[in-house]
């Protein structure tokens, strides 16, 4: 299997290291910052020889790959998924959250992916604490995520999706209640001190608080007379207090190779089209505040 990694940060290296679990790949990688991509080089060429640097992007002589992963900050990614569209043949697209920050940039992704087999990296359908809770089959729920200092712009789809997975609902309207921007750990990024409410088309909600303390986020849920908790950091659920399961939550590392494995027939992923409507919801939102540097 042939893997074109677009940006190597800090997601592009939790994407490399669950890569590096695939028994079968060639995985070639890419990124503008110089000095991040010969350092990544260094540090996967030495161990193995299942990984290969491309110093320009059209300029590779490899043209068609199995799986494209866009895990560059979100401003320019309505570039880059031209200049890939342009130059390579591309089976699978998997896009990082945010995939724009910006309504019309995200348009322009739309209409050129949507026919394409296309996903949305938001993997919290491959916890095990979260199909969990999806066997519950829950309807008409509350969610409550809150915590400190946690990106609430950039991470909210990824919670607001979680809720119409559960529930399979959608949702039909946003509210945010923004206190203060701040810069966030990206150069030229910020995000948000407040919180945002959502609603779905069938009486569930969920709230996002984002305050400026260190405090680590929990996911609180009230379904009936059950509140359950979910610790991913610590990796726990909890039922009425009672805890139901330990060290079950997943991060990128942990599940790449899943979801990579999973492409061809039973991927978990939203498809770039099943996350339209959310995903444009949030940014008309952020437009009203003048919100664009969200990555």
């Amino acid at each position: 299997m042939k893997i074109l990694l677009v940006g190597v940060g800090n997601l592009g290296q939790r994407y490399l290291e669950g890569l590096n679990k695939l028994k079968k790949k060639k995985v070639f990688f890419y990124d503008s910052n110089r000095n991040l991509l010969q350092n990544t080089q260094q540090l996967y060429q030495s161990k193995s020889k299942d990984f290969f640097i491309i110093n320009k992007l059209k300029e590779s002589s490899i043209k068609t790959f199995d799986v494209c992963i866009l895990a560059t900050t979100a401003s320019s990614r309505h570039k880059l998924v031209d200049e890939i569209l342009k130059n390579y043949k591309i089976k699978f697209w998997i896009l990082e959250k945010l995939v724009s920050n910006n309504i019309n940039n995200f348009e322009k992704i739309y209409h050129k992916l949507k026919s394409k087999r296309a996903y949305v990296n938001l993997p919290r359908p491959y916890s095990k604490i979260h199909n969990y809770l999806k066997n519950k089959k829950f309807k008409n729920i509350k969610i409550i995520t809150s915590g400190g200092k946690w990106n609430l712009a950039s991470n909210c789809i990824h919670h607001m999706h979680l809720l119409e997975w559960l529930t399979n609902e959608k949702i039909e309207k946003i509210i945010i209640d923004r206190k203060k921007f701040y810069k966030s750990k990206r150069n030229d990024y910020i995000d948000f001190y407040g919180s945002l409410t959502a609603y779905t088309n069938s009486g569930s909600r969920i709230i996002l608080i984002n305050d400026e303390g260190s405090k680590k986020f929990n996911i609180k849920i009230e379904h009936l007379r059950d509140k359950w908790l979910v610790n991913e950091h610590y990796g726990f659920l909890k039922k009425n207090s009672k805890i139901i399961l330990k060290k079950e939550f997943n991060y990128q590392s942990q599940i790449t190779h899943l979801i990579i494995k999973s492409l061809n027939s039973s991927c978990k992923l939203p498809s770039l089209s099943q996350i339209y409507k959310l995903h444009s919801l949030i940014l008309k939102e952020f437009k009203k505040l003048n919100l664009y540097k969200v990555t």
